[in-house]
C-alpha cells in the first residue's frame, strides 16, 4: 500500500431469512462495505484495488441482482464516468460490470450513486463458488499515471435468493486485497 492511499475496510455478511408473509424460502445478500478504496489505472493493472470474498457459506448461491450505494470522488481531472467496478471469479471470468456514473463526463467530489442491476434480466446471473469473488475498482482511462484517479466508499450487495431460516445471520468472512507493486 502506498503512503497516504487510505484505509480499506471490508466486511461480508450473509443474511438469510424468511420473507415477509412467506412460509418458505428466503433471501440473502452478500454485502461488501468499504471506505476510501482507490482506483488507479485501467482494468487488470496491479495498482488497482481488488476486494475479495472466499466465504464458503455463500458457495452454491446464485447472484441474481447487484445493488450499490456509493460515494465517489475523482482526482486530477478524472471523470466520474471513467470509474468502474469489474466483478470476476478466480478464473478471471467476468461476472458483472458496474458503471455507476455512466454519462457523468465531469469530475465529482463526494457524489452519491445508488442503483441496481437485475443480473438475470441481462443474462449475467452467476453462482458463487469457494474459489472466490473479486471486485476490481478501475478506470476506463488513466488520467493520472502513477496516482489514484478516484476514491470510492459505500456498499455493493449481491442478492442471493434461496432457502433460509428466519433470523439467521452468518458472518462469512472477509479479506481485503490491495494489489500494489
Amino acid at each position: 500500500m502506498r503512503s497516504g492511499s487510505g484505509s480499506v475496510a471490508l466486511w461480508v455478511v450473509l443474511a438469510l431469512g424468511v420473507g415477509a408473509g412467506s412460509a418458505s424460502g428466503g433471501s440473502g445478500a452478500l454485502v461488501f462495505s468499504f471506505d476510501r478504496v482507490e482506483s488507479w489505472d485501467q482494468e487488470a493493472s496491479p495498482f488497482n484495488s481488488v476486494l475479495s470474498d472466499f466465504a464458503t457459506a455463500t458457495a452454491g448461491f446464485s447472484a441474481t441482482r447487484v445493488d450499490w450505494d456509493l460515494t465517489l470522488t475523482t482526482l486530477g481531472g478524472s471523470f466520474a464516468s471513467e470509474a468502474r467496478v469489474l466483478v470476476r471469479d478466480a478464473g478471471m471470468n467476468r461476472l458483472a460490470f458496474i458503471r455507476p456514473a455512466l454519462g457523468d463526463d465531469f469530475s465529482v467530489s463526494g457524489a452519491r450513486y445508488a442503483g441496481s442491476l437485475d443480473l438475470t434480466a441481462i443474462g449475467q446471473g452467476f453462482t458463487l463458488s469457494t474459489d472466490g469473488l473479486f471486485m476490481e475498482f478501475f478506470e476506463s482511462f488513466d488520467d493520472q499515471p502513477g496516482a489514484a484517479d478516484a476514491v470510492w466508499s459505500g456498499t455493493i450487495a449481491f442478492n442471493l435468493p434461496g432457502p433460509g431460516a428466519a433470523g439467521l445471520l452468518v458472518s462469512c468472512g472477509l479479506l481485503g486485497l490491495r494489489r500494489r507493486r
